[in-house]
């Protein structure tokens, strides 16, 4: 059986190109969210310690890479841990780069550390995401 190629891109890549896409996008809007609600949480209750900060964040950023992944191998449906350690990746490049962009901070132990929640985030949702039930159809 012949490949068909849609516009430079064989068929049997298009749902990964559009798993990793969605992936994406579900993952940055979810941590945008959490980070909201994380701030009005501070605002509100004036009481969080300063050392919980970089935690936090951590735990937020690896609840939206796993959101992302499960999401992406929901689509993919193959290959769970390896593109769930991709768009793990992926993630962690697009907060790095918005984060070196606005602040003058260079690589830290944090850096590591998130990389580290990240990449472990994505693949426990990837493979979440290609051992559940049925497939997203987007």
């Amino acid at each position: 059986m012949k490949n068909i190629i849609v516009k430079g891109i064989s068929k049997n890549k298009i749902p990964y190109l559009k798993g990793f896409i969605y992936g994406t996008i579900v993952s940055c809007i979810t941590i945008a969210l959490l980070m909201i609600l994380f701030a009005f949480a501070i605002t509100v209750t004036g009481k969080i310690p300063t050392d919980f900060l970089g935690i936090a964040v951590c735990i937020l950023e690896a609840l939206g890479v796993f959101a992302g992944s499960f999401t992406a191998l929901k689509i993919i449906k193959s290959g769970g841990l390896l593109n769930g350690i991709i768009l793990g990746f992926i993630i962690f490049l697009i907060i790095f780069a918005a984060g070196m962009i606005a602040s003058t901070d260079t690589l830290s132990q944090n850096t590591l550390i998130k990389l580290v929640c990240s990449l472990v985030a994505g693949a426990v949702g990837g493979l979440a995401g290609v051992n559940t039930g049925k497939k997203i159809r987007y």
